[in-house]
């Protein structure tokens, strides 16, 4: 009884969670964040999508409990910075047909499959959109404990496909840059603002899509090959150092759902590396 495009109970669950292990971490842990909210420190920003706005909210109520309600929650203004840019997307979509080229697909193996499985589920399956759909659908149903008309062994069959097609399809750098050209732009821009100038910001909040994590570590040759769960939690962190060996230095460490994401020779990158190592990446798969 969802409306399209709402959280299910699951992902409201998911997103309050998330929220409470930022606060766990943030406040009590490194006591980086006030207890309470204020102007200034926090700044928030969704896609034009419903449930993004809804994650937002979410993890928001578990980060700041009492104040979360005022916290302005806003879509990004521009449209495209963690949604893609059409015209590129339009472009990339034109190739990718993984399943249905002869390098991916030498003797049609997988094309037989999926023609199968169109024929028993009743779904079209005959482009990436239309498997990744069916995918979709799958996954949230089996989460939140949805029956299907759909016999195990083809659900099975159809999340191994699903999940090949996720592995696969940042492969092609069109598509990859965009969905994520503009948006990690803005967060190195975000880093050296909170490096070298002096403001009260001291976390962004970027409630997006799967997509956005799944480019993003391909990006950083780190592809995932499964599916992006609920809630999943992409951080970028600036660190300052100062003691005996270190003389104000600053260093970027990048984590996926708590695990190290290494973009430069260690997990912790002096922050002159890491800019320049994403912009080179940036430049190598996105200049056009």
């Amino acid at each position: 009884d969802k409306k399209p495009g709402h959280l299910t109970d699951k992902g409201r669950r998911d997103a309050f969670v998330l929220g409470k292990k930022l606060k766990k971490y943030y406040m009590d842990k490194l006591h980086f964040l006030p207890k309470r909210f204020q102007n200034g420190i926090l700044f928030v920003r969704t896609t034009h999508y419903f449930r993004t706005h809804e994650t937002a909210q979410y993890v928001l109520k578990g980060l700041y409990p009492k104040d979360y309600k005022d916290i302005a929650v806003k879509e990004d203004e521009t449209g495209l910075l963690m949604q893609p840019d059409p015209t590129r997307e339009k472009e990339a979509y034109k190739k990718q047909y993984f399943f249905y080229r002869e390098d991916y697909d030498p003797n049609q193996t997988m094309k037989k499959k999926i023609e199968r499985l169109s024929k028993v589920t009743g779904f079209p399956m005959t482009t990436d959109r239309e498997i990744a759909r069916v995918g979709d659908m799958i996954n949230v149903n089996i989460l939140n404990d949805v029956p299907m008309n759909i016999n195990h062994d083809d659900q099975k069959e159809i999340l191994k496909i699903y999940h090949t097609l996720v592995g696969n399809k940042f492969k092609i750098n069109w598509l990859l840059c965009s969905w994520c050209e503009n948006f990690i732009t803005k967060i190195l821009e975000l880093i050296h603002n909170a490096a070298y100038k002096d403001n009260k910001l001291k976390y962004v909040l970027y409630a997006g899509h799967d997509n956005n994590i799944l480019s993003t570590m391909s990006l950083f040759s780190r592809p995932l090959h499964t599916q992006v769960p609920y809630s999943a939690d992409l951080r970028f962190e600036l660190f300052k150092v100062n003691n005996e060996k270190v003389n104000n230095k600053f260093f970027v460490k990048v984590t996926y759902n708590n695990k190290p994401v290494k973009v430069c020779s260690s997990d912790y990158c002096e922050l002159d590396e890491f800019n320049y190592v994403v912009r080179w990446l940036l430049k190598v798969k996105c200049d056009k």
